[in-house]
């Protein structure tokens, strides 16, 4: 009996920390309010979910433990307002914090109705045109 061995490789790709993929870093014009989602470990039943002002997470809004890799900001966030997000695993076995930074929309700006300025030339003609229609109706109404 004979047989072949074929060589193979395999790569995989390791991390320490979650993979933040939504709202992704660097993000502008983010909803106010946002949805997050990352990439987590099999079998990670719970994750550490964190939303700030400030790179160093001092001023949070949000710090809350989530058995999902996602989360949804029930609140509304500041308009053109820079955040800051971070996601670490916490169960069965804890991992590094990933952070990420994101910028929300701006205001929009009201709508404003201005009528278009019309030249003062189109306002002369307008005045010599409604003169000789009087002009026509009087001229009519005396030749009877």
């Amino acid at each position: 009996m004979s047989f072949a061995v074929k060589t193979c490789t395999t790569v995989a790709e390791m991390h320490i920390a979650p993979i933040l993929a939504a709202p992704a870093d660097g993000s502008r014009d983010v909803p106010r309010t946002p949805g997050f989602s990352w990439i987590g470990f099999p079998d990670t039943t719970k994750y550490e979910f964190i939303l700030a002002r400030d790179a160093g997470f001092a001023k949070v809004i949000v710090r809350e433990e989530v058995p999902v890799s996602a989360y949804q900001y029930s609140g509304r966030l500041d308009w053109g307002t820079t955040y800051f997000w971070q996601v670490r695993a916490l169960e069965p076995v804890p991992s590094e914090r990933a952070t990420s930074v994101f910028a929300v929309v701006q205001e929009p700006k009201p709508a404003t109705f201005s009528l278009p300025s019309v030249a003062l030339w189109i306002w002369v003609v307008i005045g010599i045109l409604a003169l000789l229609n009087a002009a026509i109706i009087v001229f009519c109404l005396v030749r009877r």
